[in-house]
């Protein structure tokens, strides 16, 4: 019999016992040093993405490490290579799954929900830059010693150190020990639980989600992206729609604009005439200030404030022949993120109508315009089964109340929320702002928290037999 909580008459079922919880969370407590151990493992296991570091291996080695750990838990396993770059496809399916729709069933075998788990397995390398201690303010350039480097695996004052240790590695451990946990407390999971461990998000997913939404069925009624989503109380005064204990239902879009500027190539004894490439394109930014002001100014409660949403990012100009000579061409990079429940068309159509305007003005430095990335919003009604499932299991392990928001940035979600409608959360204890940050780390409680929280949630989500 399959019990699917929320899904069901009143009387007729009912959601696991107290006692077979208690039993999970238990379980848990009582291999507190075996979780924490394993996730040192997976830090000391290197995985930086080759994007960075054209010398690392990539992300073999943790995909054999999850693996080991899929087959024990009864997983179905597919690897997906791109270029030698593999991603884990891990399908866990109930015996009432399996039964559903054969010839002959009983009619009232419906198949249970279908859940996606992901997490992705490559890191950024150990630096990428100087990085605000999210705790401090402090601005850090090198790892510091207690650490014992981006992939120590140390634990100083009861923080694990490493790259992974937030982003991505301790939620995938997390959702196996839990599995693991429900398993020896002889819970069989309804439903289908398929986990994808992804190569290659921290470059956009080309090699791993990308690929993976585009030439797999991704037939989930829900998912849960496994991320860290808490902000310290500094990073909590910078973004403020974060509180603790997050779930995340809403992600910015963003979109990245390339222009291209033209000029006159002037030599000191000429007349001058028009403008130089560069010159025009300060003139077009210095036009789309009020654009930019208007853009960064405004309110939007679910996502709260961050860095500006709409910003310069570059300019590059072409040859010159001579320190005094102008550019013929200019190149201008500039980033706008699309708040949730804002139209990403509008924002185009409205730069367009900036650079037509532009060239109609000034018809000799004719601007040639080209979006270059366009990651739409998301954002999922909070009634939604899989915030309400999780929403259930954080009170159920801890009596609190979790804040229920969005993150004024695209993740690596963004990448299959885009193509396939489903509807997704971002939840896992663990401080958001230490991803790809210098000393990143993870306190072992919140390591702990994640895994009784999803060990449960799977349970709230998919149902028990």
């Amino acid at each position: 019999m399959l019990i699917l909580p929320n899904l069901v008459r009143e009387g007729e079922l009912k959601v696991p016992a107290s006692d077979t919880v208690q039993k999970v969370l238990s379980y848990v407590d009582d291999h507190r040093e075996e979780i924490i151990s394993t996730l040192q493992t997976a830090i000391r296991t290197k995985s930086v993405n080759p994007s960075f570091d054209p010398t690392s291996a990539g992300e073999g080695a943790m995909s054999d490490f999850y693996t080991g750990y899929l087959k024990k838990l009864g997983f179905s396993i597919e690897r997906v290579e791109v270029d030698g770059r593999p991603s884990l496809i891990a399908t866990l399916e109930s015996e009432s799954n399996k039964r559903a729709g054969r010839p002959g069933t009983q009619r009232d075998v419906e198949p249970g929900p279908k859940l996606l788990f992901n997490a992705h397995m490559d890191t950024h390398p150990e630096i990428v830059g100087p990085w605000i201690n999210p705790f401090t303010g402090e601005l850090l350039e090198k790892w510091s010693e207690a650490s014992g480097g981006a992939f120590s695996g140390n634990i100083v004052d009861g923080f694990i150190y490493g790259r992974g240790a937030c982003d991505h590695k301790s939620p995938g451990v997390a959702l196996l020990k839990g599995l693991e946990a429900l398993q020896a407390a002889g819970v069989k999971l309804g439903g289908k639980l398929t986990v994808i461990f992804d190569a290659d998000e921290e470059t956009g997913g080309a090699k791993g989600m990308q690929y993976i939404a585009k030439h797999y069925p991704m037939d989930f009624d829900m998912a849960l992206y496994g991320c860290t989503t808490d902000f310290t109380p500094l990073g909590r005064s910078f973004f403020t729609s974060m509180k603790e204990n997050n779930i995340i239902r809403a992600m910015a879009g963003q979109q990245a604009y390339r222009f291209t500027f033209t000029g006159h190539n002037y030599h000191v004894l000429t007349p001058k005439v028009g403008l130089g490439a560069v010159e025009a394109a300060l003139l077009f930014i210095d036009r789309l200030r009020p654009m930019m002001d208007r853009v960064n100014a405004m309110e939007v409660p679910l996502e709260g404030h961050g860095q500006p949403r709409m910003r310069v990012n570059a300019i590059d100009c072409g040859y010159r022949g001579a320190s005094h000579h102008q550019a013929k061409t200019a190149e201008v990079i500039m980033n706008r993120r699309i708040p949730p429940g804002h139209d990403p068309k509008a924002a185009v159509k409205e730069m367009r109508d900036a650079v037509d305007t532009f060239n109609r003005d000034y018809p000799e430095h004719n601007i040639t315009f080209e979006v270059i990335a366009d990651t739409p919003p998301y954002v999922l009604e909070e009634n939604s089964p899989i915030i309400q499932g999780i929403r259930r299991a954080v009170k159920k392990v801890f009596g609190v109340e979790p804040n229920i928001t969005g993150v004024p940035s695209p993740t690596g979600a963004s990448q299959f929320v885009a193509k396939h409608d489903i509807p997704t959360v971002l939840f896992g204890f663990g401080v958001l702002n230490f991803h790809h940050a210098i000393d990143e780390r993870i306190h072992v409680d919140d390591l702990i928290k994640t895994t009784k929280v999803y060990a449960v949630a799977l349970m709230e989500l998919l149902g028990v037999e």
